[in-house]
């Protein structure tokens, strides 16, 4: 079609896929106006994508519009119980809180693929830097300090693959964690001091702190049976379940919004679940690992493609995961031998998420 093409491959990895990312954009050379499209290896995008983002959506018509995101489309939603438990958390994201961000003028980010920025925005925000794993959270925080904002465009859709094992979710979650950390530890500071209205400090600071739920969940875990021991703890696992309803709305009006029946809602909805509590442990541990380096780490990508292709072994954390299953089993008995079994099917939920996850580990094994 007289297209002119150029595959450039590095190498070897500096800065991983931000040193990448730079490396590309510095061969080419500036043109006025210019847009550049970022996609994962694992994304499709349709054929006319670039005309229906840029012309029918009119996505850059705004000059403070630095980059624009389009919502992702999973093609192998339903190939494994894994890409089934993650769609759900990630209909969520795309339906409900990009949409939310976008359309407030909120903070949002760049979601690291199925996208385009504008060229003035990357420069003048400082380039794509690979001090952290999650160079797209990190570029666009920095955008949103300088002024720019991010669009999300949820008709705009492009096909990708989820992770359809554990092992990858852990290693892709493990890599977003540590990346979250870092980008606080570099950020957080600056919006806070920024000029920018109270609400969108606010905003962003919750969208960078979204990973600490996995720490607070996992102290959940831990400290639960000591409280539930007190008698002052009977009206705890009411006030927990009320606060459960929002997500769990949440999750089922963007389920709907995606086509998806009540029956496959829920279908999926327990995975869900258990794989949200189960991979709390190695998250915790990949930001606890953020906080004690100065160093980046290594960006370990995430295992794709045809079954077999690509495989890693399971990290040393789904040991953890087994002894927290054991721990959390041992405290239901306790507290049911004690006669508070509201207590202890509070903690059903752990037992089963850690373990879950540590037996699809063990499974996994090449």
């Amino acid at each position: 079609r007289g297209v002119d093409v150029v595959y450039e491959h590095r190498g070897e990895r500096v800065g991983y896929k931000a040193g990448a990312l730079a490396h590309g954009l510095a061969l080419t050379p500036p043109r006025p106006g210019e847009l550049v499209a970022v996609f994962d290896a694992d994304f499709t995008p349709a054929p006319d994508f670039l005309r229906r983002v840029i012309v029918a959506r009119a996505a850059f018509d705004d000059p403070r519009t630095g980059f624009a995101q389009a919502r992702w489309d999973y093609q192998n939603r339903d190939e494994t119980i894994v890409t089934r438990a993650q769609a759900p958390v990630l209909d969520m994201h795309f339906v409900i809180e990009q949409i939310a961000r976008s359309g407030s003028d909120l903070p949002m980010a760049f979601n690291g693929s199925g996208g385009l920025w504008r060229r003035a925005c990357i420069e003048d925000a400082g380039g794509w830097c690979s001090d952290t794993l999650t160079e797209d959270l990190d570029l666009s925080f920095r955008a949103v300090l300088r002024g720019w904002r991010g669009r999300y465009l949820p008709d705009a859709g492009v096909a990708c693959e989820l992770p359809r094992d554990v092992v990858a979710y852990k290693r892709q979650q493990a890599r977003w964690s540590r990346g979250s950390v870092q980008t606080v530890r570099k950020l957080l500071a600056a919006l806070l001091c920024s000029s920018l209205a109270p609400s969108r400090k606010i905003a962003g600071a919750l969208h960078l702190t979204g990973y600490f739920v996995h720490p607070l969940l996992l102290v959940t875990s831990l400290t639960t049976p000591l409280l539930l021991l007190q008698p002052q703890h009977l009206s705890a696992p009411a006030a927990v379940g009320l606060l459960s309803v929002v997500p769990l709305l949440s999750m089922f009006v963007s389920a709907r919004a995606r086509g998806r029946t009540f029956s496959e809602f829920l279908r999926d909805l327990p995975a869900t679940l258990l794989m949200g509590v189960g991979v709390a442990f190695s998250n915790s541990v990949a930001m606890a690992s953020a906080l004690r380096s100065r160093t980046t780490g290594e960006f370990a990508r995430t295992p794709k493609g045809a079954p077999g292709a690509y495989r890693v072994r399971p990290p040393w954390t789904m040991w953890g995961e087994l002894a927290l299953a054991l721990y959390a089993i041992c405290a239901m008995l306790l507290l049911s031998l004690s006669g508070a079994w509201q207590s202890a099917a509070s903690l059903l939920l752990y037992a089963l998420g850690y373990g879950g996850v540590w037996a699809a580990q063990l499974r996994e094994r090449p």
